[in-house]
């Protein structure tokens, strides 16, 4: 599945971003370092090391912005917006599919984006980390997190097996 409107309908995912986009911006005094980072962690490594970093990353946000267990996906929906309200890093929405979750993500940081470095695939490697950790912590039985297609805004990632 690469098709976002078949989880989330392409007005919706516009309005949610328009919305949220709206309201808040990356603060002017962490441009110029995020840009400078960007770039010298893609001069300094390969891509996959570098991918694999953030996702580690990720990872450890996770650990510094715990969810408390939840029933239901909703639930877990709304503590993850939750989260990302307070550390202005976009929304979520989940749906069950045949293979799992479908997540997807909208609105999220673009500060890294610069001199022809798009941070769509960083940005979706700490992604990676950070639903990966949460889905773990909440025991769920399913297996894998990965990114389900390339596009950039919004992120698309399954969580199944």
């Amino acid at each position: 599945m690469s098709d976002t409107q078949t989880i989330i309908p392409a007005a919706e995912t516009q309005q949610l971003n328009e919305a949220y986009l709206s309201a808040r911006r990356c603060s002017v005094q962490w441009r110029a370092f995020l840009a400078a980072l960007a770039v010298e962690l893609h001069v300094g490594a390969e891509r996959e090391e570098v991918l694999g970093f953030l996702r580690a990353v990720g990872r450890r946000m996770a650990g510094r912005l715990p969810l408390s267990p939840k029933d239901t996906l909703p639930e877990l929906e709304a503590a993850m917006n939750d989260i990302w309200s307070q550390v202005d890093w976009g929304w979520t929405r989940l749906r069950p599919i045949d293979e799992g979750i479908a997540i997807v993500h909208g609105a999220y940081p673009t500060a890294f984006e610069t001199d022809g470095i798009m941070w769509s695939a960083g940005a979706a490697a700490v992604l990676e980390g950070v639903y990966a950790a949460w889905f773990e912590a909440q025991g769920s039985p399913l297996t894998t997190l990965r990114r389900m297609s390339d596009s950039a805004m919004p992120l698309e990632f399954l969580h199944g097996r």
